[in-house]
């Protein structure tokens, strides 16, 4: 299976499922037999400090983050929604919008904007 092919898949889910955790999607990633797994960082463009999620590789991080042009964005979700998908991070929580001198975890979920018919979608720095 190619790239091209693994991110339409991706993309299925995300838009089957709607607000799919970081630790779905590596649920997902296996099923279907990707390896995913590496070193990198999904990072806030606003700040650096503000970790997504980690242990990717940067081809793993760029498919999902491609997928912003298709109308898949992140959100922020509890921490509640990892615990139940089964991961979270071992980093401090953010909890304010600020430049975050050391790593802080916000659990963030994928979603589609276009499956929000009628309601109006709330913007993020993040």
């Amino acid at each position: 299976m190619d790239l091209q092919e693994i991110r339409e898949k991706v993309k299925h889910y995300i838009l089957e499922n709607e607000y799919v955790s970081y630790a779905e999607l590596e649920q997902f990633f296996e099923q279907i037999g990707y390896d995913y797994h590496g070193s990198f960082s999904s990072v806030s463009s606003v700040c650096d400090y503000v970790v997504f999620w980690s242990g990717w590789s940067k081809e793993a991080i760029d498919l999902v983050n491609d997928l912003y042009d298709e109308g898949i964005h992140k959100q922020p979700t509890p921490i509640l929604t990892y615990i139940l998908d089964g991961a979270t991070l071992n980093l401090p929580l953010v909890k304010r919008d600020m430049q975050y001198k050391k790593d802080h975890w916000l659990p963030v979920v994928f979603h589609s904007i276009s499956n929000q018919r009628g309601v109006r979608q709330k913007t993020y720095r993040w």
